[in-house]
């Protein structure tokens, strides 16, 4: 935005219709004096910069900024609004309002309020901060960013020191003053207002003035001597001084002329910054960095290098205390998985950006082979297994891992045999055909025992041992029959398998007690009794031992078997409903409990 100059009004009253209002002054300079102001068109706050009255050298300087600053478009350039003319004739010159503090101020104070904003690391007013080489370094690669760009557009800045840097929030860095800013183009190739560097007057603030500007050799001033005066600032953060020392006038140019340099760099200085500064200063200009791009190139490979050196040490930190919670036998397994990944992505990281640093390689391997050794002793094999993989040739750890392999599949294999066995034991499976079964038994075989007594008291049919066996053999058949129909179904279970195991059994044995009574000359009800008693004591038995909810149809049978003592004529009949309350109890109270296995009773436990 250019202002008319026959029409730009300023005033320090607020009240005045005016361009643009004063409000207090902000600095004085060499050619002139920078007000807080305030822009009435726009409704914003700018930075006035007025000429010093009655000098038409501060108010052509004030122009050559203007010019110098105005065509250059870079972030890092502090942006000109408009250069016009005051009532009284005077140059004024229309800028951003750089809001911030000078870069000397936090280079002097490492624990100023605006690192906060600018660094991006809130510290305490009361904590101890040494420096801020980090923050220092990255406000120095946007000066040169800066400077760089002016370079390319033929401009050299030659007034670079801290205060003419500005720091604000989010890490804006703005560089200012660009008065005796000169031309880098060829003598007698226009460019502007601007002089060229063979025709230019020394000048700049002597404590950062390169030698050969100080010297007056002029055909010897380029980029490099804005270099000069970037290494000059970072000298002054290193050590707290520019190279020849603070202060004005011929002394510390006479220190310049003759290379005489302040005291040395502290002994906690990096030595690959101090080697960068040392070349950014060197006396001899064909011996520095040419450009500001090569000194910003420099300064930003010792920063990745510094961060991944920083990570380096975390890492080794980081390896360290793995060590120590694995040899912890109580140490938590979790927080060594937790301590193990961070080391192990530290070392990745530095390895990233640094393919052939021995240093991570050896440490990643130590960290991942500490966590093997902890993956063993907790057997985690599939942790190991994939840290192994990494590892390669390992004999210790594979034979560790193979043990452990074995021992794994010995535990699948056992814990397969004892889902089996419970499956087999749980009578929840399948206990509807299990109650069937109980059901048919009691509805079959007493109503078989009832018709036949019915058919004796009649005199329509004598019990004999043969005719028993007869129908003994009958009732196999048509067991045999229903289990070969229904085997699917009836004998998937262990559970009913045994139950049905159990039936052919105690079919088999009433057969064996009635041929045996017959062969030891009992009569048949005499048989009957007594096949009572020991179905009875069958039943009872697996109550004492297994189940004792048995023990109720157990002793059911057993009144059954005393009452035919008691009322002999009645065996039949009482043979029925022995065999008919045993297996209809059965079936009503036997649900499903949990037995342990054989291997459950030895007390084994997985690996």
């Amino acid at each position: 935005m250019n202002l008319d100059p026959k029409h730009l009004r300023v005033s320090r009253d607020p009240g005045d219709d005016v361009h643009l209002h004063l409000r207090e002054v902000l600095g004085e300079g060499s050619c002139g004096t920078v007000w807080d102001g305030w822009e009435q068109a726009l409704q914003r706050d700018v930075a006035v910069k007025v000429a010093i009255e009655g000098s038409p050298a501060a108010a052509e300087l004030l122009r050559l900024e203007a010019y110098a600053a105005g065509s250059l478009e870079h972030p890092n350039v502090v942006p000109i609004h408009a250069l016009a003319e005051g009532p009284d004739g005077r140059p004024v010159l229309v800028m951003e309002h750089a809001k911030g503090v000078e870069w000397g101020t936090l280079i002097a104070d490492a624990r100023h309020p605006a690192w906060e904003t600018h660094d991006g690391h809130t510290v305490a007013r009361n904590d101890y901060v040494p420096n801020r080489l980090g923050g220092h370094l990255r406000i120095l690669l946007r000066v040169c960013a800066a400077i760089e760009d002016a370079h390319q557009h033929g401009i050299l800045h030659r007034d670079l020191k801290p205060e003419n840097i500005v720091v604000g929030e989010l890490g804006r860095v703005l560089v200012l003053d660009w008065g005796i800013a000169v031309s880098l183009r060829p003598e007698g190739e226009p460019h502007g207002p601007l002089p060229s560097v063979a025709r230019a007057d020394s000048a700049g603030t002597p404590a950062y003035m390169p030698p050969e500007v100080v010297l007056g050799h002029n055909d010897d001033v380029g980029p490099w001597s804005d270099v000069y005066q970037l290494g000059a600032i970072l000298h002054e953060v290193l050590t707290g001084e520019p190279p020849h020392g603070l202060g004005g006038g011929f002394s510390v140019l006479a220190r310049i002329a003759r290379n005489e340099r302040a005291e040395g760099y502290p002994a906690d200085a990096p030595p690959a910054l101090v080697a960068i500064c040392e070349r950014a200063i060197a006396f001899d200009p064909a011996e520095r960095y040419q450009s500001a791009s090569h000194l910003r190139a420099a300064v930003a490979d010792y920063l990745r290098r510094r961060d991944r050196l920083a990570l380096l040490q975390e890492a080794d930190s980081g390896l360290k205390k793995l060590s120590r919670l694995v040899a912890e036998p109580e140490a938590s397994y979790p927080e060594i998985v937790a301590v193990h990944a961070q080391c192990r992505l530290a070392y990745q990281q530095v390895l990233q950006a640094e393919p052939d640093n021995d240093v991570a390689a050896w440490g990643l391997v130590q960290s991942s082979a500490e966590m093997v050794r902890s993956a063993l002793a907790r057997q985690d094999y599939q942790l190991a297994e994939i840290l192994l993989a990494d590892l390669g040739d390992q004999p210790e750890f594979e034979a560790q891992l193979q043990a452990l392999r074995d021992g794994r599949r010995r535990d699948a294999e056992v814990l397969k045999t004892l889902e089996k066995e419970r499956a087999d034991a749980s009578l929840k499976r399948s206990w509807r055909a299990r109650r069937l079964i109980l059901v048919a038994v009691a509805l079959v075989g007493g109503a078989a025992q009832f018709v036949a007594g019915w058919a004796q008291d009649a005199g329509l049919y004598r019990a004999t041992f043969l005719e028993h066996q007869v129908l003994m053999a009958g009732l196999f058949g048509l067991y045999g029959l229903i289990l070969w129909r229904l085997r699917r179904r009836l004998l998937a279970p262990g559970a009913t398998r045994k139950l049905v195991g159990a039936l052919g059994v105690l079919l088999g044995a009433t057969a064996f007690h009635i041929a045996t009574a017959e062969t030891m000359g009992l009569s048949f009800p005499q048989a009957l009794t007594l096949q009572n008693l020991w179905i009875a004591t069958v039943i009872c038995g697996l109550g004492f031992t297994a189940d004792r909810r048995l023990l109720w149809p157990g002793s059911a049978v057993l009144l059954v078997f005393a009452g035919s003592v008691i009322w002999p004529g009645y065996e039949t009949y009482a043979m029925g409903l022995g065999i008919a309350v045993g297996a209809s109890w059965t079936a009503l109270i036997w649900t499903e409990r949990k037995v342990p296995s054989e291997s459950q009773q030895a007390g084994y436990k997985p690996m």
